[in-house]
Order: C-alpha cells, then structure tokens, then sequence
C-alpha cells in the first residue's frame, strides 16, 4: 500500500509525449492511480512544444484579465516516453531547454533502456525505469514536481551530444546543434584528477559555488545527483546555484 501524494503534488493535468499506444495506455494507468484526471497525448515534438507554448499563452491571458495566477491552466506534468515521431525524446528535451519559459516545466522521462536512462540523468531530467512500482511513480512525479525541482539547461544538453551520443536533432534534418560544446581533450592526468566518488563530487560543486562558477559547480551537482538522487546538501546547492543564475524555480 502506498502513500498518496499530497494535494499540491498530484498531476491532474498530463501532456503525455510518446509514439506507442501501447506505452500510453499502460502508463495511464498507472497516472489514473495517483491522481491524474485529464491528459493530453503528442506524438511529436513540433505538436508538443505548440501545444505547451498555447497553454502558457492562455494561462497568461487568463491571469492579465483576472488579476491573480489561475491553477490549472497549464498542464501540471510532462511525462515522455522515451521515443517521439521525430525519434529519442531528447529531441523534445533539448527543445524545451532552449526555451526560456519552458525550462523549468515538470517532466518526466519513462524508459527501459538503462543507457538512455543515464545520460538523461547526467543533464539533469529526472527518469523512471520501466517496469516500476506505484511507490517509485508516486516518488519521482514527486521530485519533477517539486519547488526544488531541476532546470533543463542546454549547456548540459549539448555536452551531452559530445560525450554521451545524446541525440539533439532528427537524423534527417541534417542540422547541428546550436554552438555545440567541443569535448576537451583527456589525458591520463585529467582521468585522474575527475571526480568519481558522491563526497569527491559534493566538494567540488561545494568549492566551485565558493569560486562562483556556476556552471562547473553545476555540474559537480548534477554527478552527485546522478550517483544519490536523494542527497540533500547537493539539491540545495543545485537550487542555489539556479537562484544565483536567475532562472530557478
């Protein structure tokens, strides 16, 4: 028996992107069972990002004319499988991180390739396994929906491309990422001197906030993050670090 999510956390509104039927229906239900009452499906990137950047636009009608910030006027939770039309998800997720104001909307990736899983959590986005228990669904919708959740940033993204083969644009477009970053060249010595352990990781993100470089700290953060998702000190740097950047929650 699981625990039921608090009012505030429970995702009434879904935009569900995916290609399958299949992985729709069965992740619906499993949605239905903590909360979800309404959801909206896209199964490619083009219809998802007109369909959010529309409830945005709506919502800040609604809020202009009415004077206060209206709930339910946008979709409460993103939730990807992990293929779109246009191909890997990541597709729609760089997208959203180039976007200023979708940055920091809910979402969550369902997968069941461990790889993918991966190198979606090294840019920051938070995944769920497949198969999963209602408990760890309730559990990640949580942290995506949390006031401490994370930034899709594009940096991150981009150094994804280089390191991890993340897919940023369809096969077919031909095109290249927007100022991709060049992956540095490694040695032996810099092998050595990267930090591997969760405490390695923490100091350095710790030192380099000290420093005031954000986006090295940032990423020190995210390595912990993706070797303990539940470190505390590492969420509170994180959120410190996007105060300080200007584009936190």
């Amino acid at each position: 028996m699981h625990a039921p999510l608090p009012a505030s956390l429970k995702p009434s509104r879904i935009l569900f992107v995916s290609q399958s039927p299949s992985s729709l229906r069965a992740d619906l239900r499993a949605l239905r069972g903590i909360g979800m009452r309404d959801c909206t499906q896209c199964s490619d990137v083009r219809s998802a990002l007109r369909f959010l950047q529309a409830e945005r636009e709506r919502a800040a009608a609604l809020e202009q004319r009415r004077g206060t910030r209206l709930p339910g006027t946008s979709p409460d939770l993103v939730v990807c499988d992990e293929r779109s039309q246009d191909g890997p998800i990541s597709l729609f997720l760089y997208a959203l991180a180039r976007e200023g104001a979708l940055r920091t909307q809910p979402l969550l990736v369902l997968t069941g390739d461990p790889a993918f899983a991966r190198a979606l959590r090294a840019v920051g986005v938070y995944v769920l396994e497949r198969p999963y228990s209602m408990n760890e669904l309730e559990r990640m919708t949580q942290k995506a929906m949390s006031a401490m959740r994370r930034v899709l940033r594009p940096e991150l993204f981009e150094q994804g491309a280089a390191k991890r083969g993340l897919p940023l644009v369809p096969k077919d477009s031909g095109a290249a990422p927007k100022n991709p970053e060049k992956k540095p060249a490694e040695g032996k010595g810099a092998a050595e001197k990267r930090p591997l352990t969760v405490s390695d990781c923490y100091a350095e993100g710790a030192a380099q906030i000290k420093k005031g470089a954000l986006p090295e700290a940032e990423r020190a953060l995210l390595q912990v993050l993706e070797k303990q998702e539940d470190h505390v000190g590492a969420a509170l740097g994180l959120a410190r670090v996007h105060r300080a950047a200007g584009d936190g929650a």
